[in-house]
């Protein structure tokens, strides 16, 4: 047997206006976190992603849910939290 995916707290946004041409957002940096700890990381680019992300990883709850942070207004830090782990 397979096991189901659930989703909780998923929402689908509505449609406003004409399709617009996608704009491509590479992912710089990624990590998996149990709390504050780091357990994998994964960068493509150098710069102080591990500095920003210590800081982000002291700001979240260990509760499920997810939030984006903004940094220097042009880095957009995404993240979800499930089972006390940080997908960033």
């Amino acid at each position: 047997r397979r096991a189901r995916a659930s989703v909780r707290n998923s929402r689908r946004l509505p449609r406003v206006g004409a399709p617009q041409a996608a704009t491509i957002m590479p992912i710089l940096y990624a990590l998996i976190a149990r709390e504050t700890t780091i357990l994998c990381e994964y960068t493509t680019t150098s710069g102080n992603f591990q500095q920003i992300t210590n800081t982000i990883l002291n700001k979240i709850k260990p509760e499920d849910g997810s939030m984006t942070y903004v940094y220097d207004e042009k880095y957009a830090f995404h993240y979800i939290v499930v089972g006390r782990l940080t997908f960033l």
